[in-house]
């Protein structure tokens, strides 16, 4: 199984910073978001990484690539922890990064990866929210279990599901994700938080989707929904370890690792 990053958004949340420096690569403690991803990605031993990127975040390559100067440097220095933590994101995995040439939206984003997934299925991962590690061994231990798609959903107060995606469940399994707008109308508690294990034949539904005149108003959630009724969802309740998609909830998450150190 490989795994999916999508990273291709502008952070519009976070200007004026994210203007220079990519969201993902905002530091949560010691490291940038995204190596949060990659570690937990990696302890479930999945060693195959596509990441969407755009041509303004180079910097996120550059994360996982060889900088000649800098090891060359502490090499002759002796300083071998340093070239150690220098090298150890590039070492851990493999990574592919696709460019999203076109801002067309999330769906748009994730079919560019269909060329380079060729499992049945793969893990997809969005860059803003850290979780804890027992939650991605948790879903991947779920799907060996049942060999379906898996999305984590995270329990939340009623009325914090304004604005985001609400899961409506039977029992285990999901019926669909609507958006909430009312949090006194949401389906449910449950908020789906774009973390998951998808089957390579949600292609074919991006695909169909894409030869559509309207094709512009799909929207993330939708095409789960139609996947959901051409097989079975399973679901996981995670905790949401802490958001980072605001600069005040990236402050939080600072304060939240650095209390639970051990745990990173």
């Amino acid at each position: 199984m490989k795994s999916l990053i999508v990273a291709w958004w502008y952070g519009t949340r976070m200007l004026p910073i994210s203007k220079v420096i990519p969201k993902e690569m905002m530091p949560v403690w010691d490291k940038p978001v995204i190596q949060y991803i990659v570690d937990w990605i990696v302890w479930c031993w999945i060693k195959d990484i596509v990441i969407i990127n755009t041509t303004q975040k180079k910097i996120i390559e550059d994360r996982f690539d060889k900088n000649y100067e800098l090891e060359d440097m502490l090499e002759k220095k002796w300083k071998t922890e340093m070239l150690e933590m220098v090298n150890r994101p590039r070492n851990m995995a493999n990574y592919t990064f696709v460019k999203q040439l076109e801002w067309l939206g999330t769906w748009w984003a994730v079919l560019q990866a269909q060329d380079w997934l060729d499992d049945d299925y793969f893990m997809l991962n969005f860059w803003d929210a850290i979780y804890s590690p027992s939650d991605f061994q948790r879903i991947f231990q779920k799907f060996q279990e049942t060999k379906c798609p898996i999305i984590g959903i995270v329990p939340q107060p009623i009325e914090e599901t304004w604005n985001h995606w609400v899961a409506l469940l039977n029992w285990e399994k999901l019926v669909q994700i609507e958006e909430s707008r009312d949090s006194a109308k949401a389906a449910s508690n449950y908020i789906w938080d774009w973390f998951c294990i998808l089957p390579k034949q949600i292609f074919n539904i991006l695909n169909d989707i894409k030869k559509q005149k309207n094709w512009w108003k799909f929207r993330l959630a939708d095409w789960i929904n139609i996947l959901a009724k051409q097989t079975d969802i399973y679901t996981i309740k995670i905790d949401s370890y802490r958001d980072i998609w605001t600069i005040q909830k990236r402050l939080n998450a600072n304060n939240k690792v650095y209390k639970d150190w051990f745990l990173f």
